[in-house]
């Protein structure tokens, strides 16, 4: 799972998560600085030109990314929730965020779309 949350420029864990118009995503200190070196905007992995040197942050990759490393590099979530001190089991896809049990049944995640976070992140690295 690491090797699917890591940047293809750093090859270390997405810090500050961004995705291209191509759709491939890059820390954005890894992607600004390659522009600056290579003297374009193109993409290091299918070297499309990003004219518009758009850079739109990825917060659910970014959650996820955070998740991974307090659970201990995905060994076990150690995270709980400061409510109610229960692990955080949940993501919520309406809030972008984990969630307790608990916090399932309360009136703020009524309609709110929620997943196991196994399984948002396997959405997640299936849609990257």
């Amino acid at each position: 799972m690491e090797e699917d949350l890591s940047c293809a420029v750093c090859h270390d864990l997405y810090k500050d998560p961004v995705l291209l118009d191509c759709d491939h995503s890059f820390c954005r200190s890894c992607i600004t600085q390659y522009w600056e070196e290579a003297g374009t905007t193109s993409c290091p992995i299918c070297r499309k030109e990003n004219p518009s040197r758009d850079l739109r942050p990825i917060r659910t990759l970014s959650n996820i990314v955070e998740m991974f490393v307090k659970s201990d590099k995905g060994d076990k979530i150690q995270q709980e929730c400061s409510r109610h001190k229960e692990k955080l089991k949940l993501f919520c896809k309406t809030d972008n965020q984990p969630i307790c049990v608990v916090c399932q049944s309360s009136k703020n995640q009524q309609n709110h779309e929620l997943l196991p976070v196994e399984e948002a992140a396997e959405e997640f690295k299936r849609s990257l």
